[in-house]
């Protein structure tokens, strides 16, 4: 297959606990009732302790802002949201209160409220940097809407113009619009102030590989793998374009780089398996294919059976066992 189909750019790899670790049901429940008991009593103790601040207290608003804070420091998002709400029916223009509120709805998933507080912050301060950046990673990140994306970054940019994260997520975003010489531009721009960073080589190459640019994306994960700090998508990348090009010992090379800081990404597994298959090592590709079945049936289980680089394999026995072995 060797596609650029899967998009890396927000992918992190994943995350498999140990399980020599991990709690007996029985505790994970026991646990969970007794931290529930806790938090409940805390809330409880600390509505009365608001109630005497608010007593005492003309400036009601900041009482029940301190409570949200704390509430959110300890991981009550719920309760926090009720006590910002009653922090802004007592003062509707206090920009913290929208902007906290805003954030303790990212965290529980509630992306569209989550954006409608931001709006509330920004109308009260206008040039607060850190209310637009938040509202477009929101609007990037999790809703897809890539066009208020835009707008909150570039409003981002009017406020800090040479900070990094601004352009770099603008410069993401372009790329999702499918703008992407205004993207490489940004990416341009990073890369003159911080040569070796490596996620915007990264992005950069990317970007070329979207353009169909093989040879200046191959030369700019280079560029991302020579890199301080650096990961495996960029030889994952790499092994892409290789493949591509038909050099497949090179994409092979770069696939095994990848595995080493990735082990369990099944996609590298079965990009590899395909390799092989073109260059006809039936053994090998038996190998790593088995190899991503593994770790994803049922993605792998069905498109091995239509994958156009395994027809010179289909009819081997060898194939159709290994099929047989995950079919559901």
């Amino acid at each position: 297959m060797c596609s650029n189909d899967k998009d890396y750019s927000n992918y992190s790899g994943n995350n498999n606990p140990d399980k020599k670790n991990q709690s007996k049901p029985e505790d994970a429940k026991t646990n969970e009732k007794n931290s529930i008991e806790s938090a409940q009593a805390l809330i409880k103790a600390d509505d009365r302790q608001t109630e005497n601040n608010i007593n005492l207290d003309n400036n009601k608003h900041q009482v029940w802002l301190n409570r949200g804070n704390k509430l959110r420091e300890l991981g009550y998002n719920k309760a926090a949201i009720t006590s910002y709400n009653k922090a802004i029916t007592t003062e509707p223009n206090d920009f913290w209160a929208w902007y906290q509120l805003g954030n303790t709805l990212q965290e529980l998933g509630l992306y569209s409220r989550a954006i409608d507080s931001f709006d509330k912050a920004i109308a009260i301060k206008p040039n607060d940097y850190w209310a637009w950046y938040n509202r477009g990673c929101i609007a990037l990140e999790d809703l897809n809407n890539y066009e208020e994306a835009l707008i909150s970054f570039t409003e981002a940019i009017k406020i800090r113009p040479n900070d990094y994260w601004a352009w770099f997520m603008q410069a993401n975003t372009l790329r999702y619009l499918k703008r992407y010489t205004e993207a490489l531009e940004c990416y341009e721009r990073l890369l003159a102030n911080k040569p070796n960073d490596y996620n915007t080589w990264l992005y950069r190459g990317n970007t070329l590989y979207q353009l169909g640019n093989l040879s200046a994306a191959l030369a700019s994960y280079d560029k991302a793998i020579n890199c301080p700090e650096n990961d495996y998508q960029a030889w994952y990348r790499r092994g892409e374009i290789f493949c591509n090009l038909g050099y497949y010992q090179e994409a092979i090379e770069s696939f095994e780089q990848a595995l080493a800081m990735e082990p369990d990404d099944d996609y590298i597994w079965y990009n590899k398996a395909c390799c092989y298959a073109r260059q006809g090592n039936i053994e090998q590709t038996i190998n790593h294919l088995k190899k991503a079945l593994e770790i994803n049936p049922s993605e792998y289980q069905k498109l091995a059976i239509i994958e156009t680089d395994f027809a010179q394999i289909r009819k081997s026995p060898k194939f159709h066992s290994l099929i047989k072995q995950f079919a559901f």
